[in-house]
């Protein structure tokens, strides 16, 4: 690569609001993202999920076929688990742990008491099913059994999150509006079948495009991080947030989560003049008392340009400064 490290976040000066039921507080002069990049981390993987358990800091890996690409577990759309002995600054000492689902991709996972429940896009079924699986040891997975039928259209990217009542879950589809659209459901644990607890009419971004989404539930909110599309085939992560699945309050169009550095060239799988013009499949978790976020580069083809990054304070604590004056 180019460079290792990542200057901080830059914003747009231009104060914008996107709302439905919600209002949405004037940002004052001066906000500034509280996120710091911290490095690149010479991968083409796009969909990662990090995840911290019993004291460990791990990541679910989703490998497409086509990415010819040193040390890479195996050949194939396989999801895989990795360990980071050493921390998010020590990629590179990551150790594979196991496979976690043969023939699936776009795939997330969720900590739930002493288990880790993994839920991933069967593309031998042409993405119209999501699978699940579950693990107490990160290394051993159980028999993978299918929760989820298409309604509609083909299933991509899948989120999940938990609230008081259980699991909440999210799919993008093409199914609905414009591709792509987010829907939600919710079921009290992570191996119920998710057909029955769709939630009528709980969509996001069915009127314009969004993208590489993730969910999180913190003080009451449902938060879901989506791709934004911008002109000139541009693409950043934002924030958007509802009580109820159904109205959503998008943060000042002046405030993406995390956007791309337009400075940034050689790019994976590119002409080393192909410049950076997108920031997208950002998860996060809380490890040890801070933030740690994953997300992806590149411009949108072949591969991505896996990055890292992190807040100094919780997932929630982050959340709401996007929301704050």
């Amino acid at each position: 690569m180019c460079r290792r490290l990542l200057p901080s976040i830059t914003l747009l000066a231009s104060v914008a609001i996107s709302c439905t039921e919600f209002a949405v507080a004037e940002p004052l002069t001066g906000w500034k993202n509280p996120i710091v990049k911290r490095g690149y981390l010479d991968s083409p993987l796009v969909e990662v999920t990090p995840l911290s358990f019993k004291g460990k800091l791990y990541l679910l890996e989703c490998w497409r076929a086509r990415w010819d690409w040193p040390g890479r577990p195996e050949e194939g759309e396989n999801m895989w688990m990795t360990k980071l002995p050493q921390g998010p600054e020590h990629y590179d000492k990551r150790k594979y742990l196991g496979r976690v689902m043969k023939d699936h991709i776009l795939g997330t996972a969720i900590v739930w008491g002493d288990r880790v429940y993994a839920f991933g896009t069967n593309e031998v079924k042409k993405r119209r099913e999501v699978s699940m699986t579950w693990s107490d040891d990160m290394k051993h997975w159980s028999k993978p059994v299918k929760v989820f039928d298409s309604p509609k259209g083909s299933i991509f990217n899948v989120a999940v999150t938990r609230d008081e009542r259980g699991m909440v879950f999210l799919w993008e589809t093409n199914g609905y509006g414009r591709p792509f659209t987010m829907c939600y459901g919710r079921v009290e644990k992570p191996t119920d079948p998710w057909n029955p607890g769709v939630v009528e009419g709980a969509r996001y971004g069915i009127d314009k495009y969004t993208g590489g989404p993730a969910l999180y539930y913190e003080g009451g909110w449902y938060y879901t991080l989506y791709l934004e599309s911008l002109p000139g085939r541009q693409y950043e992560t934002r924030i958007t947030r509802s009580k109820d699945l159904k109205n959503w309050q998008d943060a000042p169009a002046d405030r993406p989560l995390i956007t791309f550095d337009p400075k940034r060239t050689c790019l994976m799988h590119q002409a080393k003049n192909i410049k950076e013009c997108n920031a997208s499949d950002v998860e996060l978790c809380c490890h040890k008392g801070k933030t740690i976020l994953y997300f992806t580069g590149g411009n949108q083809h072949v591969g991505g340009d896996l990055q890292w990054a992190t807040y100094d304070g919780t997932p929630r604590e982050l959340l709401e400064r996007f929301y704050r004056p």
